[in-house]
């Protein structure tokens, strides 16, 4: 049945047109499930929104599962989903709010006014949770407030202002402090007629505003103010009846980039005061043909026409261009005789901006170098747009100004092949998808780039798409063009010869970056600095647009790299560029031994670097520099550093086998592999227990086989347990068992080698059937591990012996093993295991009659099994379906 909840007003949720009575505090749990209907929301969000900091008791959690399973019974049981990430309401419920929030972002007047007609009162009226507005409603408002703005200056510009004056007048006494309300309604009356009222009004909110805050109006209300005393009408002619259509055509063919249109589409509606939006992005990234597309989209909204000027922030010759010259272009364009515009700067600017005040226009200001070129170019009016484009993030043009950013980077795959569809048609293009997608990626998807290999390919129309993709070998030179524009060696170029030495010397050396970007801590090591000196080399690299930061994280496409790389052949030595991939290469050993040692304490230390404080700092600093330092293992290897592989790969292991990555461990180790010692013996028996945890027997026995040969007797007590694993992971139990036993021979005297081997050996006795070798043998692992404080191999050694209580017959003894060793596991983080303990604790429940139970276990194991794409989760799928 159909869900509709009502938040924009006083609370009311419908369940088949009929209306469900709830509690607060369920109110209140719906309500913040609803505002993020379809997407999941963790039990610590709810719990804070329910409780709004307060005390939630001893048990929340419980408490918040309870509040869920009585709003299943409400609304229906398939309402509210659970996902790893939490509780998720289904996407079919209509939420009031947030088909509001999609009315509002249409530039459409129509849908505009749809909008305004779903609000009822304040949102969530009625709840008790001050966190429900501060996280929700004091935007919605605010969504509201410009919504309404923006259908003003649509109903002004092509419409009917009259009818807007009751709604201005509500929302004027709701909400008194708010200027650009009071600005359209004082221009709306004007426009009516109702002088007298409108100057009624500016008098009574003037001296609200000196009460309030002992302030004036702003400009904006003092210029409508000033032409009601002046009795002047509403319009406010251009000079000699002249409209600017000073925007360069249009692209044909313009595909792509649809969230960027819809950012620009929705910064528009929603922008107060003067609506500024700035495009920013690096070189040849297409942020002119956006802005210049979108114009042309929106040209309709803007009666009294578009200006237009290229700022040469980045041009291939010249200086860029004053603000004085541009304005003065600007008021021959509004008809202003250049023999009547004043002499004076300043005065320019101001007859400028009184120009435009009363009128809508959008200003165009193309490839801009810093906000000081840009400021003096801003009307100063609401009904003006001006956008903005540049290579620089115009910081402070965000926030000084209040711009609104669309940042752009290279094309998403969808959007690279729609260019290439339109340039040399769908035919061509899809006649071989492969080749295609090897031309998008040797173009990085820069649009550049890609322009370039298009034009080539419509000069040989009867070239297929594989011959295109052959010419356009990696590297640069294929993008050459006799024009600079069309050059992406020298696009680049204008970025990078600006930039200062130290800056253009950290920009060469990330051309041998490894992975995908890289750390602050990560470019100080890379150009051997500190990393303070390293920050204000990065910002100026992201200020250039030639890496873009996210935070911490900074990265640059493959073009850029390959620019960076051949600057860096033509400027560095070559001891230079092997020093810093050394520096950096010891950085990520360093910080991945470090993670690895959080993760797994038993571990000998690699490097000097301290162990990272806690499992969750090392989870998060793997999950973010995993793919980094999966790429530096191969580097490593082609560029001969091999114990930096070997220490990389066998650092890189905990997390993920944690994570279920075992196709990147597998080729890790393989570049790990180095002179066929006994130290490559190791390495081959992880490949071997890597290749049976992905089902593959076969590579898993020979690579074990070959870990055996190779072993000396220091490192054979450890192989004999690995392959003691991969029998187990095989099925072959009497071989395991075997070599658990050699391997617990060898390695007696070595506390941490020493426990692992007991519950080895106690588990496959288990599952030979002597219970009594296992309990024994299990028993003192068990005390052994809690003497060292190992929580991992205690985790695994009730894992054992709830098999051992299962093998007996004692089943609420092995449910009781079986949950210790889950939680363990779930605090640990470690999926795979605790999949596997879950799963057995179910089929424990099941056996004792326990159906509830046993289905949250089992559900939870699929879950994780489902993650890491094991042939276990089609087993439960089938056992989850025969409970129910």
């Amino acid at each position: 049945m159909s869900i509709e909840i009502r938040v924009l007003g006083p609370w009311d949720v419908r369940v088949g047109g009929r209306t469900v009575p709830l509690p607060n505090r369920l109110r209140v749990a719906l309500a913040t499930l609803a505002m993020e209907a379809g997407r999941p929301v963790g039990v610590e969000r709810l719990i804070e929104t329910l409780w709004d900091g307060g005390d939630p008791g001893a048990r929340p959690r419980r408490t918040v599962q309870t509040y869920i399973a009585r709003l299943r019974r409400a609304l229906g049981e398939s309402a509210i989903g659970t996902r790893p990430a939490g509780y998720v309401l289904t996407a079919e419920a209509e939420v009031d709010a947030l088909r509001f929030t999609a009315l509002a972002a249409d530039p459409d007047r129509a849908r505009l006014a749809e909008a305004a007609g779903l609000w009822r009162g304040a949102p969530f009226e009625g709840l008790p949770s001050a966190r429900l507005w501060e996280t929700y409603g004091e935007a919605l408002t605010e969504r509201r407030l410009t919504a309404v703005e923006r259908r003003v200056d649509l109903e002004i510009a092509d419409g009917d202002p009259a009818a807007c004056v009751p709604e201005l007048l509500e929302l004027t006494a709701l909400y008194p402090l708010r200027e650009p309300l009071w600005a359209r309604l004082l221009d709306v009356l004007r426009r009516c007629g109702r002088r007298a009222e409108a100057l009624e009004r500016y008098e009574l909110l003037r001296r609200h505003l000196a009460e309030e805050l002992g302030a004036d109006p702003g400009g904006e209300l003092r210029a409508i103010h000033a032409a009601l005393l002046a009795g002047r009408g509403p319009e406010t002619p251009a000079p000699q009846g002249i409209v600017p259509r000073q925007l360069p055509a249009d692209l044909a063919g313009f595909t792509g980039r649809g969230p960027a249109l819809d950012a620009l589409d929705r910064h528009a509606v929603t922008a107060s005061g003067m609506p500024l939006l700035v495009i920013t992005g690096p070189a040849g990234v297409g942020k002119t043909t956006l802005a210049v597309h979108w114009g042309h989209r929106v040209a309709a909204r803007f009666p009294d026409g578009q200006l237009y000027a290229d700022l040469r922030g980045h041009a291939p010759s010249g200086e860029p261009r004053r603000p004085a010259e541009v304005v003065g272009g600007f008021l021959e364009a509004l008809g202003v005789r250049p023999q009547d515009a004043p002499v004076a700067e300043d005065a320019r600017f101001a007859l400028y901006r009184s120009l435009l005040a009363d009128r809508g226009v959008l200003i165009v200001l193309d490839n801009a170098r810093g906000p000081e070129q840009v400021r003096p170019l801003l009307p100063g009016s609401a009904r003006c747009l001006t956008v903005i484009t540049g290579r620089d993030r115009l910081t402070g043009l965000i926030a000084v100004d209040g711009a609104r950013p669309v940042v752009l980077d290279v094309l998403a795959p969808g959007e690279a092949r729609e260019l290439l569809e339109a340039r040399l048609g769908a035919a061509r293009v899809r006649a071989d998808p492969e080749a295609t997608d090897r031309v998008i990626a040797h173009c990085a998807s820069l649009p550049l780039a890609l322009a370039v290999a298009a034009a080539r390919a419509l000069l040989s129309p009867e070239l297929p798409m594989e011959a295109i993709a052959r010419q356009l070998a990696p590297g640069l030179d294929r993008f050459a063009d006799d024009d600079p524009l069309g050059d992406v060696r020298s696009v680049f170029s204008w970025s990078y010869r600006p930039l200062r030495p130290a800056t253009a010397r950290l920009f060469r050396l990330l051309g041998s970056l490894p992975g995908p970007d890289l750390s602050t801590a990560a470019a100080a090591r890379l150009a051997g600095v500190l990393e303070g000196e390293a920050v204000p080399l990065l910002r100026e690299l992201t200020a250039a647009a030639l890496l873009a930061g996210d935070g911490d994280r900074h990265r640059h496409h493959d073009l850029l790299r390959a620019y960076a790389a051949e600057r860096s052949h033509a400027e560095d030595t070559a001891t230079g560029r092997r020093e810093a991939l050394g520096r950096l290469l010891d950085h990520y050993r360093e910080e991945a031994d470090a993670a690895a040692r959080a993760l797994d304490a038993n571990r000998e230390p690699l490097t000097g670097a301290p162990a990272m404080p806690g499992r969750q700092a090392a989870i998060a600093h793997f999950a973010a520099e995993h793919d980094n330092l999966q790429a530096a293992v191969l580097r490593a290897r082609d560029a001969g550093f091999p114990s930096h592989a070997r220490d990389l790969a066998w650092s890189l292991l905990p997390y993920q086998s944690l994570r279920g990555r075992w196709d990147d461990a597998v080729a890790a180790h393989l570049a790990a592999l180095g002179d066929g010692t006994a130290r490559d013996a190791l390495i081959h028996a992880r490949l071997a227990r890597l290749h049976a945890m992905l089902e593959h027997p076969t590579a898993a026995r020979r690579a074990i086989a070959t870990a055996l040969d190779m072993s000396d007797d220091e490192t054979r007590g450890a192989i004999d347990q690995h392959a003691a694993q991969v029998h187990d992971l095989l099925g072959d139990y009497t071989a395991a068992l075997r070599h658990a036993e050699l391997g617990l021979a060898r390695v007696r005297g070595r506390p941490h080698l020493e426990t692992r081997a007991l519950n080895q050996v106690g588990w496959f006795h288990a599952l030979l059937g002597d219970l009594d070798a296992a309990a024994h043998s299990c028993d003192a692992a068990l005390a052994a591990n809690r003497a060292l404080g190992n929580r991992l191999g205690e985790a695994s050694t009730l894992h054992s012996l709830g098999l051992v209580h299962r093998k007996r017959g004692d089943l609420a003894e092995a449910a009781r093993h079986y949950a210790g060793a889950a939680g363990r596991y779930r605090s640990l983080d470690v999926g795979y295991s605790l999949a596997v303990s879950l799963r057995d604790l179910g089929e424990v429940h099941l056996a004792l009659g326990h159906i509830g139970p046993a289905r949250t276990a089992w559900r939870e194991a699929l879950a994780i099994f489902a993650a890491l794409g094991r042939s276990e989760a089609r087993d439960l799928e089938i056992a989850l379906k025969d409970l129910d």
